[in-house]
Order: structure tokens, then sequence, then C-alpha cells
């Protein structure tokens, strides 16, 4: 993403003043609470120490008394007890959190039940109650779904089997015919917190249950579990889920349980060093990869299994079904970036609909995400198999994906989910007309606006924020995640003093700014192309995080640079083809969208080479071979050279089309490296001719 600019309200100065005043903390952490709107006492200690009295009763929730006497009775008599789950990390985790407590309760009548994702889908069908059946349950309780099954819960309570409900989607005005539903999203809900996670609504009914068999505050042994699912089903880490995500964490780092220690140790995580970003990317894609890749029943075990030897084997098998799935992830993203790359379809578009054949199900939500955080718009992947597409769509901020979703309701088949994330199945002559009415929806709900803005900082950081209290004040925000994010900081009118690459392969840098009279360690990650245009002595503006970086007894405030506005005309055009070459242009997928580069407002000119630059690139490149490989350490010299001995323009993502090109035509093999490498092959036979209209990034080029 390249950021041409930053603001800072500051609107609640005056109220950060006043926090300062009663608590003690820093400027920076006082403004922050502000702009959150934590101001009183009571709430600023709930928010940096919150406490098991600071959950709600879980007897506000509608229909929660219903579901307990029923869950009493069922227990007492001995009835047969069925979870119906789902398959991602947050109805594995409500599953097994669940099925623990009723294990605790001596309960041996229950089975846990989760539909197959490829075979069945999400949630309560027909074809998953033909499975159910033999099992002669006499009750039935949902977990991350059910909200919506009205026919099937009506079907089961025809063959006498009572089902509860526990679900956090979007409900309708009408609720099935369940004997409890328990939802904070009902219309009639009077609960104070409507964004719980479907753990989080399953951890508060067991909280519920230990009040009915007084069991006191048992179920906090649970709540690691709970932060889990809370953490991976991405809701707003605020209020509850706040409680809930630090309290679990805590219990994590102190005594966690036996399978949630082991995936830590196949992740390579240690227990103390858990928070909600490695329980985001380590913890949750493992637990996800199961119910993607095999059976999410694999991973409600690694919750249940005491044995040792045993949940180690299970964990070693999550991180193998891992590792499987982003082998799939890796083949459909390439092939959906080719798709919108070289489609016309999607030249204009806000929202980007995709739709391929037979691709993994399990996988296309995350390739949805991934191509959100390439293009910074919506998109819906979806897979068609005989006649019906099914997808997954994931949304930016501002944009509900849900109700632009809905808008298109008379053409689906089946649809749910959040702001932010959706699933849909529609028949496949109709993906192109779902796909006009979602851009039409799109244009008239304003998201042109919500995609291309100043990037908003939480504070202007002063010589005088610089210093380990304030980096510790900040570190007491966690846990961060949506709703609650990293703090984002700008160092305004800082002088770079000096720029050194650092990493094995020299791939990161690390700058010191001045500002005022003090020095700014910064650290910013696989970026050492930049290196070639950042000036020591001129001035940037620095969007940073903050941290302390403690190593080898020693501990500093440390800046990590998210990005970097230059001042002067010239820096910011140095900058701006930069953050294409690395960014939008090129990466290991040679993904490229000239769409989004002409966004930026560069002349094409600049970009597109002419004949001129292919003649003299391969010859330049002819000329440096010694031979059939030759390796290109830095792209950027390189041009340099080339721009240098033959009088031309060239520039570094001129050469980056042209090598392209050249791969394409037969000429030469190219393997990108970085931001700044290349492995040149050489082919044996060498075509003599060529046309480079052969190409379909020169054809590209040549239409703009």
């Amino acid at each position: 993403m390249f950021v041409l600019d930053w603001l800072c309200d500051e609107t609640s100065n005056d109220i950060a003043i006043e926090i300062m005043r009663k608590t003690g903390l820093s400027r920076i952490a006082c403004s922050i609470l502000a702009k959150k709107g934590i101001t009183n006492s009571d709430e600023i200690r709930k928010f940096f120490e919150p406490c098991v009295n600071d959950l709600y009763d879980p007897f506000l929730l509608n229909d929660m008394d219903k579901a307990v006497k029923r869950i009493h009775k069922a227990v007492n008599n001995k009835e047969k007890i069925i979870i119906y789950g789902d398959y991602d990390a947050d109805g594995v985790t409500s599953s097994a959190l669940l099925s623990e407590f009723f294990k605790y309760l001596n309960v041996n009548n229950i089975d846990i039940f989760i539909p197959d994702r490829l075979e069945e889908g999400y949630g309560i069908s027909f074809e998953t109650l033909e499975r159910i059946f033999p099992l002669k349950p006499d009750l039935l309780i949902t977990v991350d779904c059910g909200v919506t099954a009205f026919d099937e819960i009506d079907f089961l309570s025809s063959r006498n089997i009572d089902v509860i409900v526990t679900d956090h989607h979007e409900c309708h005005e009408r609720l099935p015919s369940a004997v409890a539903v328990i939802n904070p999203h009902r219309h009639d809900s009077c609960y104070p917190f409507t964004n719980l996670a479907g753990a989080g609504v399953a951890f508060k009914l067991v909280q519920a249950l230990c009040r009915e068999f007084d069991l006191g505050e048992k179920y906090m042994d649970f709540i690691d579990i709970a932060a889990i699912g809370t953490i991976a089903d991405i809701v707003d880490l605020i209020d509850e889920n706040r409680v809930i995500a630090k309290l679990g964490i805590d219990k994590i780092k102190k005594n966690p349980n036996t399978g949630i220690k082991a995936l830590l140790n196949a992740a390579g995580i240690a227990p103390e060093n858990i928070n909600s970003t490695s329980i985001a990317f380590g913890v949750a894609p493992r637990i996800n990869a199961a119910g993607r890749i095999s059976d999410a029943k694999i991973a409600v075990r690694l919750f249940q299994e005491r044995d040792g030897k045993e949940v180690q084997a299970i964990a070693e098998k999550l991180n193998d079904f891992n590792s499987k799935r982003q082998q799939i992830e890796e083949e459909i993203f390439s092939e959906v970036l080719k798709e919108i790359n070289s489609s016309d379809r999607f030249s204009g578009k806000n929202v980007y609909v995709v739709c391929g054949r037979q691709w993994h199900h399990g996988v296309i939500g995350i390739v949805a995400s991934r191509v959100v955080e390439v293009f910074k718009k919506p998109c819906i992947i979806l897979s068609e198999e005989n006649g019906i597409a099914k997808g997954s769509a994931r949304s930016i901020e501002g944009f509900n994906i849900f109700e632009a979703i809905a808008s298109c309701k008379d053409i689906l088949v089946k649809f749910g989910g959040h702001e932010m994330a959706a699933g849909l199945s529609i028949t496949y002559d109709k993906v192109f007309e779902f796909d006009d009415r979602l851009n039409q929806y799109a244009l008239k709900q304003g998201i042109a606006e919500k995609m291309i803005k100043p990037m908003e900082v939480d504070c202007l950081i002063s010589e005088q924020d610089i210093n380990i209290k304030t980096a510790e004040e900040i570190a007491k925000f966690e846990p961060f995640g949506t709703g609650n994010p990293k703090p984002v900081f700008a160092l305004k009118d800082a002088i770079l003093q000096e720029a050194t690459a650092i990493g094995k392969k020299k791939e990161h840098l690390k700058l010191k700014f001045k500002i005022g009279n003090t020095f700014a360690d910064t650290v910013w990650f696989n970026t050492d192309i930049f290196n070639k245009i950042l000036s020591p002595g001129k001035s940037y503006d620095a969007i940073v995080s903050m941290e302390v970086n403690r190593w080898n007894g020693f501990e500093k405030v440390q800046f990590l640079i998210k990005h970097i506005i230059a001042k002067d005309q010239d820096s910011l055009e140095k900058l701006k083809l930069i953050y294409v070459n690395k960014n939008i242009v090129f990466n290991k997928y040679k993904n490229y969208n000239i769409n989004n580069i002409c966004s930026l407002g560069i002349d094409k000119n600049i970009i597109v080479p002419k004949r001129c630059h292919y003649e003299t690139a391969y010859r330049v490149l002819n000329s440096c071979r010694h031979n059939e490989e030759f390796y290109i350490s830095d792209l950027f010299e390189f041009a340099s050279k080339i721009k240098d001995t033959s009088g031309t323009d060239m520039n570094l993502i001129k050469l980056r089309f042209c090598l392209q090109v050249f791969d394409e035509v037969g000429l030469i093999k190219v393997e990108f490296e970085g931001s700044n490498a290349a492995k040149v092959i050489f082919p044996q036979n060498s075509p003599s001719k060529v046309s480079l209209e052969t190409s379909s990034v020169y054809n590209m080029l040549s239409a703009l």
C-alpha cells in the first residue's frame, strides 16, 4: 500500500490532558485512551487490568435460563447430547470448550459432530442430519452455527430432538423454533455487548452452567480455549472480548490446556511469549487447517487429549495439515492474480469477484484475504462445481460485505456472515449478474472514498515521547486486533542520519532519524531497495509503531516503520516508483496491476519500456553473461548501468518489465528474489528470432 499523506485527529487532546492528570500515564497513552473513549478510572482499570468480575452476567443473554434448565435436565437424566459445531477455529474451540466442561461434569453420553467443509458445508443441513439420527440424540446443542437453520430445526423437533442454538452470526427477524436461541445479535437482545465470537457465546453458556451447578468460577479453566476462538474469529477485541482474550492469554502463559501447550511447541512459540499476534498467525491457522484439509474433529481432540505423546502427535499432524494448506493456497492465489491481471473484466471494478473451477473450498477464504491485502479492495472468491459456485468474501474497513451480498439475496442460493467476512452459494449462471450488482451497490455506498484516504495515525511523536516508560505503556494496550489495532504514530520532519542494510541477506533497513535533539532508532523490514533513494540529511515523515527492544541485557526504544513519506517532489516520485516495484507491480507471483499503478499518478512513460529499452536491456544482459546462469544482485544498479551505457531513460520498473517480457517469449528464464535481485537463466537453445507481441505483459503495456 502506498501512502501519500497522513492525518492525526487532535480533537481529544483536552481529554487526554485530563486523563494524564488523574493517572500519571504518558501523553501518548492518554491520547490513545481518549480517542478510544476510555476516560474514567474504572474504564481505564478494566482496559489495562481486566478481571473475572468484568465479565457480564451470562443470564442477560436471551434464553440462557431456558438453555441451562434443559441441559440440567439432560445431565440428570443421562440423555444423549450432541454438540454440533463448525469446522473453523472458532467452531472447533467452541466445541472443545463445551465438551471439556461436560467431561468435568462426568457426562459421558455425548458426541461432537462437525460437518465436512467440502462435502457438507457450513451449518446444519438435511444431509448432516442423516448422519446424526443414528446417534439417537435427545438434545442437540449448536455452537457457532444454527441461527438460520429454520427448516432443519423444525425437522429435528418433529423427531423429538430438542435443540439449543448458541451462535453469534447475524440473525433474521425470525428465530428458529429451538428450546433456546442464545445469540447476542438477536434483535430483541438487551445484552451489553453484541460482538462475541462463537467461542465467547459457548463460554458464556459454561459460565451460566457453573452457576446452575454451583461450581463457582470453574469456567475460568476454559478461558484459554475461548480466547483462541475469539482471536481466531477476528471479532473486535474490545469490551468483553478483550476481557476473554487478555485473561485467556494470561492463562496460556501460566497454565495452558495440554493441547494448547503442545501446539505452541509444534509452532515454535514459547508460552510466555504468546500474544494475540502469535495466536492469530501461529495457532489459529493450524487449528483451521484440520477443517480445511482433513477432519476438524482432529483439532477438537487436541484440546481433549491428556496423553503427552498422543497430544504431541496431534499437534504435529496439524502442523502438516497447515503446510499442505499453504501449498494449495499458493497455487490458487497465483491463479487468482493471473485472472485479475489478465482480464479486462476487472478494470474499474471496486469489488473483485473471481470464480474458478474446483478450487479448494477450504482455502479460498484465505486467498480472498490475501487479494484484499494486495489490491485494497473487497474480494469474493468462488469455486464452481456442478453448476453451483460456493465462495468466501473478505472486505475492507468501512464496507459491510454481508449487507452488500444481502442486497443480491434474490439471486443467491445461500449466504451468511459478518461485516468483514461472509460466505455464499450461487448458481454459476448468475455469477456475472452478481458481480455487476455488487459493484453497483459498492459504487452507491461510496466505496472509492473508503479505499483512497490518508493514513490515520494515533499520535505525533515528539522527542519527549521517546523513552522506555512510554513504550512499555503502549505494550499494555495488548491484545491487539480488530477494534484495538496496534497504535500507529508519526515521526514528523524526521532528519535521516544514516541507513544500514541488515539481516542475513541484507533485506532489511536500520534507519536512524533525528527528532529535535533526540535520535530515533527504526527498523524497516523487507525494504532493502529503499536504501537506494533515501538520502541522509533529508527530512521525511515516518509512520511507525513503537516497542521496547530487549537484547543481551540491554533495552531501548525501537520504532518499526510502516511507511516513509517524502517531503520533496523528487524524493516523492522516487518513492512512488519503489512502492510500485515492491508492493504493486511485482512479487514472487509476478503480480502487476496497471490500474493501481496509474492511481498513484505516475506518468506511463516513466514505467512503460519502449523498443529501445528492450533492445539495450537484452544487449547488456548478453554482454554480462559468462555462462548459462547470470545472477543480478542489484537490479537498481543494473538498471543504472544500462541507462549509462545506452543513453536511454532505463529505470528499475522498466527493467523488470523487460525481464518479464523476455521470459514470456523464451529468451531467458527469470526468477525474482525479493525486491531487488534476480537470477537470469539463458536456455541452451535460445530462439534466433522472437516476437515481443507474443508476450501478454508486452501487450498489456502497449495498450496503455
